[in-house]
C-alpha cells in the first residue's frame, strides 16, 4: 500500500517523540505466551505496508547485528540500497503498521498487586495499560498473519468495531507465531487522538521503542472487572476514554503532545 500525505509531515512532534524517555514510539511488543487485549484504531483501508532493505552493523562491542532501513524508493526516492551489490541487501521485506490502543496483557511474569485470570491450564497477571501503540509485523510465513487481517475485516468490514486477542507463542525466530482472535461483542472504537501519523513514523524512520516498559512496575492494582466486561463469557473489555486534560492522562499523550509536566509512570 502507497504511502500518502507526506507533506503533512510535522518537525516538532518528531523532535517530541524523539526525545521519550523510552527511546521513541512505542512498539507494541509480546514475549512468548503473552497476549494483548487490544483496539485497532487504524482501519482496514488505512493500514500502510512498506519495504524495508536488512543491512548488517556491528556494535560498539563487536557483535553483528541486523538494522532494517525503509526502502526509500516507498517516498519517491532514488534508494542506494536498492543497487548494492550485496544481494543480501538488495532484498526487501514487507512490514506493515498500524496504531492500536491496548488495554492490558495477560502475561505469566510476576506483577505486584496484579489481578489474575485463569486462562485455560494457565493462570496469568493481567497489566493495566490502556496506551496506543504502534503494531508492527511482517506478512509471516506463507502470508499467515496478513491473511488474518484480510478475513477479519472482509468478514466484519472494520477491524475497529471490536477488541481482538494479539496472542504470541513460540520462542525462536523459526517457531514464533502470532494469532490474532476476535471477542465476539461489539465494542465501540476509544477515542484517541493520535498526536503522530503513520506516514510520519515511516518517512522520517522514526524510532520505535519496545511496548510495554518490562522494567515498570504495575501502578495501581485494578480489579478485572474494571478491565473486562461482564456477561456470559466475561472476556469482553470495558473500553475507557482517554482522560480530560489535567487528569490521569496517558504518559505517551503527554510525551507526544509536548506537555512539560513529568510523566506520571
Amino acid at each position: 500500500m502507497p504511502i500518502k500525505g507526506l507533506d503533512a509531515i510535522r518537525e516538532s512532534l518528531a523532535a517530541r517523540a524523539a526525545t521519550s524517555p523510552t527511546g521513541g514510539v512505542p512498539e507494541l511488543t509480546l514475549v512468548p505466551g503473552e497476549v494483548a487485549l487490544m483496539h485497532f484504531l487504524t482501519d482496514r483501508d488505512d493500514i500502510i505496508e512498506v519495504r524495508y532493505h536488512r543491512l548488517p552493523e556491528t556494535t560498539s562491542r563487536g557483535n553483528i547485528i541486523t538494522r532494517e532501513k525503509l526502502c526509500r524508493q516507498e517516498v519517491s526516492e532514488p534508494c542506494s540500497h536498492c543497487s548494492h551489490p550485496s544481494e543480501d541487501i538488495r532484498r526487501s521485506t514487507l512490514r506493515w503498521y498500524a496504531w492500536v490502543f491496548v488495554y492490558c496483557i495477560l502475561t505469566a511474569t510476576s506483577i505486584e498487586g496484579a489481578e489474575k485470570i485463569v486462562r485455560g491450564a494457565r493462570t496469568l497477571n493481567v497489566w493495566k495499560l490502556n496506551e496506543p501503540a504502534i503494531l508492527r509485523k511482517g506478512e509471516g510465513n506463507n502470508k499467515y498473519i496478513v491473511q488474518q487481517l484480510l478475513s477479519h475485516s472482509e468478514r466484519y468490514g472494520s477491524l475497529c468495531g471490536r477488541i481482538f486477542e494479539w496472542e504470541r507463542t513460540g520462542g525462536t525466530r523459526q517457531d514464533t507465531t502470532y494469532m490474532l482472535s476476535p471477542l465476539p461483542d461489539l465494542v465501540a472504537k476509544p477515542e484517541v487522538a493520535l498526536p503522530l501519523s503513520l506516514e510520519e513514523i515511516i518517512s522520517k524512520e522514526m524510532a520505535l521503542s519496545p511496548f510495554p516498559v518490562r522494567q515498570r512496575q504495575q501502578q495501581v492494582p485494578t480489579s478485572l472487572a474494571s478491565i473486562l466486561g461482564t456477561g456470559a463469557a466475561a472476556q469482553v473489555l470495558a473500553p475507557k476514554p482517554i482522560a480530560e486534560p489535567g487528569s490521569s492522562v496517558s504518559r505517551l499523550m503527554d510525551l507526544l503532545k509536548g506537555k512539560q509536566d513529568k510523566p506520571r509512570l
